[in-house]
């Protein structure tokens, strides 16, 4: 979540002891390898999908945090459990109200964060972003989903990053997907956020 960047072997050997103690792993997403369903890989690959992913995000300036625990038979379990996950990593941190309101339109709505932490005099935002499959989703920009629902989704983030940058101090967004950061980071900066107010950060999966 900062210092130096390590270097890119000793984060591969990293990324490897994350699945050190499993043989074969059931998941529907590491990176951006897998394919929509439940997929059984070996070790191997577990490691090398993990490992690859990471290194893309150090390439492309994102930091890495623990990876969380995954044991999901669809992609929905799988989001869920990676919320879960993600606000686990702030535990030690005071909690804050996650409540916000704002206006649309003219119609006053609220919103929920999935967590919001108090850092020094801070009230900083969690989001979490799992992706599953990338070419399936509709966070994807050139994805297959049809036209008009990328461009309501991706609409709907760039909205949700303004209403959070209006309401919190900071906004941290985990996502294990660089494909994501990298796209969003994007379109946020195009929308004209403030970017110095939000950070993605790589939380891989196990």
């Amino acid at each position: 979540q900062g210092g130096q960047v390590p270097d890119v072997s000793e984060l591969i050997e990293y990324m490897a002891r994350q699945h050190q103690d499993r043989h074969v792993v059931e998941f529907e997403y590491i990176g951006n390898y897998a394919v929509a369903g439940s997929v059984v890989v070996t070790m191997n690959l577990a490691r090398t999908a993990a490992a690859t992913e990471a290194v893309a995000a150090i390439e492309r300036g994102f930091p890495i945090t623990e990876s969380v625990a995954i044991n999901a038979k669809t992609v929905s379990q799988a989001a869920t459990q990676f919320e879960e996950g993600v606000a686990a990593l702030y535990d030690a941190y005071p909690r804050a109200a996650t409540r916000f309101y704002y206006n649309e339109g003219n119609v006053a709505r609220y919103g929920i964060a999935d967590r919001v932490v108090e850092i020094g005099d801070q009230a900083i935002a969690i989001e979490a972003k799992f992706i599953g499959d990338w070419s399936r989703s509709a966070y994807n920009p050139a994805g297959i989903v049809p036209q008009f629902i990328r461009d309501k989704v991706s609409a709907k983030a760039v909205q949700q990053a303004s209403t959070y940058l209006a309401n919190f101090d900071q906004m941290v967004i985990h996502t294990n997907s660089t494909a994501f950061a990298t796209t969003y980071r994007s379109a946020f900066q195009n929308a004209g956020l403030d970017m110095s107010r939000i950070q993605f950060r790589i939380t891989g999966v196990r």
